[in-house]
């Protein structure tokens, strides 16, 4: 428990870090959401669009590379970071690609198994299956890439052999992923549609940091592992 407990108390005496992060990345969030939305109908729109997303790249990179230099310490490669910026965005795309996979799987998986044991198999009855399989992929391949996002090749590998390493950001990605979607999905039936809304402007700051403390100290985590004795 010690580097957990490390990891908790560096973030804690790094207040400014945090704000940073959290109204950073939400800013990041504001700005590739609004390039979707940038017409394409004329050339001028086009080429805009085009501007856009090169600054948008450029403010990712800086902004995710300005706050791993801190929370790490020391000064960080942007090409590094540009690097692992986009095998991290083809990963997003992967898991996202799978996540549209979910109803064809089960329907094969279901007509396999009434085929294998001669009984009617419903494809509700095995979704949880391709639900399990796609969460492995996502929390096994986060584990995998977060090391490498300020370590070397050699260094962030020699973090991702340790079993403690996978024990901390299995235990990282649950609290600081999978509870805040369960707290954004949450609908309490709660007075009016004032306090309804209330209750959803409070519930997706308190799940934004949550993820933004969970990012942060999945980091910290690894920088920590790597720095320790093999």
């Amino acid at each position: 428990m010690n580097l957990e407990r490390e990891a908790l108390s560096g973030l804690a005496r790094q207040p400014r870090l945090w704000w940073l992060s959290l109204f950073g990345y939400a800013g990041l969030a504001a700005l590739i959401y609004g390039w979707f939305w940038i017409p394409d109908e004329r050339v001028w729109q086009v080429v805009f669009s085009g501007v856009a997303a090169v600054a948008v790249v450029a403010a990712v990179v800086w902004v995710e590379g300005s706050i791993l230099s801190r929370l790490v310490g020391a000064r960080v490669c942007w090409w590094r970071v540009l690097a692992w910026l986009a095998v991290a965005a083809l990963f997003v795309a992967l898991t996202a690609f799978l996540a549209g996979c979910g109803e064809r799987f089960s329907i094969w998986l279901a007509s396999l198994l009434t085929m294998t044991i001669r009984k009617p198999i419903s494809p509700h009855g095995v979704g949880w299956v391709f639900s399990t399989l796609w969460t492995l992929v996502l929390v096994g391949g986060a584990a995998l890439l977060v090391p490498f996002a300020t370590r070397g090749f050699a260094e962030a590998w020699r973090v991702c052999r340790k079993l403690a390493w996978w024990l901390d950001a299995v235990v990282v990605l649950v609290a600081g992923f999978y509870l805040p979607w369960k707290l954004v999905h949450w609908s309490p039936e709660i007075g009016g549609l004032i306090t309804q809304t209330a209750s959803m402007v409070v519930r997706f700051a308190l799940a934004w940091a949550m993820v933004v403390t969970a990012w942060l100290l999945l980091h910290s985590l690894a920088t920590l592992h790597a720095r320790a004795e093999p």
